[in-house]
């Protein structure tokens, strides 16, 4: 709370005047992303009301004006809603039953959630995710093999909520589960990613920031195309679901290109002072 990002840096430059500059902006992430979690990791259990305070707490320092309509909203909307309507039976780890996430495909197939999806099999994954971050935000709660909407959910002002779970209270292992390992040293590096976003004008090239975002944690090799295409899939594929970024039509046909949308060059902005 007292230290801005400009101060840290200048501080470490004052300490650590022989340290090299990769492990400067090394030791910065650490000192940024152990500040985060002590902000927004503050109690991670799941409790009674823990829909409202999440809310609360992150729509203090973070924005999300303009962003309701964005599909990852939508979609948190439908589950509630399917939940309320039909009920839902939590299976072992209190995961909802495939039973269920069948039921909302099928609902969902002719509505433009399917659509901008782009196929049953995404959306099956991406209702999966995101029923993971509702029962970290509250949203989703528990009652034996029930799962329960709270009372304490309207469906309105949900983006702060539901972001605050993605953003600081899942492990993203469990959301990105096709490499663990990955997933936590990208979770542990996230403000960096931000910080690189930050500094592209206009369009950019995905290709171009893995590279930069690689050589300044590594996090994998600068042409690794896995772990490029994990990026795609999981943290930008979120972004773009949130209403940040959009996905750019690309000159030669092969590299991904994305646009930071206006709204989230300003919520990007607030995170950046969190």
């Amino acid at each position: 709370m007292d230290f801005s990002r400009g101060r840290i840096a200048k501080e470490i430059d004052r300490m650590f005047v022989n340290m090299p500059g990769a492990e400067k902006s090394a030791l910065f992430s650490i000192v940024v992303n152990r500040s985060c979690e002590q902000a927004w990791m503050y109690d991670a259990r799941p409790r009674a009301g823990g829909f409202v305070r999440t809310f609360a707490r992150f729509d203090d320092s973070v924005s999300g004006r303009g962003l309701e309509g964005c599909f990852a909203v939508r979609l948190c909307r439908f589950v509630a809603d399917a939940i309320k309507k039909n009920g839902a039976r939590a299976a072992r780890g209190r995961c909802l039953g495939q039973e269920f996430y069948d039921g909302c495909v099928h609902a969902i197939a002719d509505t433009d959630l399917f659509r901008e999806s782009g196929d049953s099999e995404l959306l099956e994954i991406y209702a999966k995710q995101c029923v993971i971050m509702m029962k970290a935000a509250g949203i989703i709660e528990t009652a034996g093999t029930s799962a329960l909407i709270s009372p304490e959910y309207t469906g309105e002002n949900v983006f702060p909520a539901l972001f605050a779970a993605f953003w600081g209270k899942v492990r993203w292992e469990d959301i990105f589960p096709s490499n663990p390992a990955a997933a936590r040293e990208l979770r542990h590096n996230r403000h960096i990613l931000i910080d690189l976003i930050m500094r592209q004008n206009g369009r950019f090239n995905l290709d171009s920031i893995a590279g930069e975002f690689f050589d300044l944690t590594g996090f994998g090799a600068r042409d690794d195309v896995f772990l490029i295409s994990f990026l795609d899939f999981y943290p930008f594929t979120w972004f773009r679901h949130f209403g940040l970024v959009e996905y750019a039509e690309s000159n030669d046909g092969d590299a991904v290109c994305i646009n930071t949308t206006d709204q989230g060059r300003a919520f990007f902005r607030h995170l950046q002072r969190v």
